[in-house]
């Protein structure tokens, strides 16, 4: 219990800025490395997601999965709100 009560709360957050910085470069990289090799099923594969259109016609909208496991899924804009989070407590407004 001391171990956690005792964890730097900044240093916490600077090291997982770091690893999100990390994990969103590693995607593109790959992504970029893939669509140049035209490898393209193996990217569809590994970092292609499809999301429900919202029209009800069908599932139309695909993106990049910058997830670091198997169980979330996080699109770029997920990957820009926990870094503005991370780094000042901001919001986004993807609106404007």
């Amino acid at each position: 219990m001391t171990h956690i009560l005792d964890t730097d709360l900044d240093r916490l957050k600077d090291d997982q800025m770091q690893a999100l910085k990390e994990q969103v470069c590693k995607v593109l990289d790959d992504v970029k490395r893939l669509f140049l090799d035209e490898k393209f099923q193996e990217l569809s594969d590994k970092y292609i997601k499809t999301s429900v259109a919202g029209d009800g016609w069908g599932d139309e909208n695909r993106f990049i999965n910058f997830s670091w496991n198997d169980s979330e899924i996080y699109d770029v804009g997920d990957m820009v709100e926990i870094a503005a989070h991370l780094k000042n407590n901001m919001k986004i407004d993807f609106d404007l």
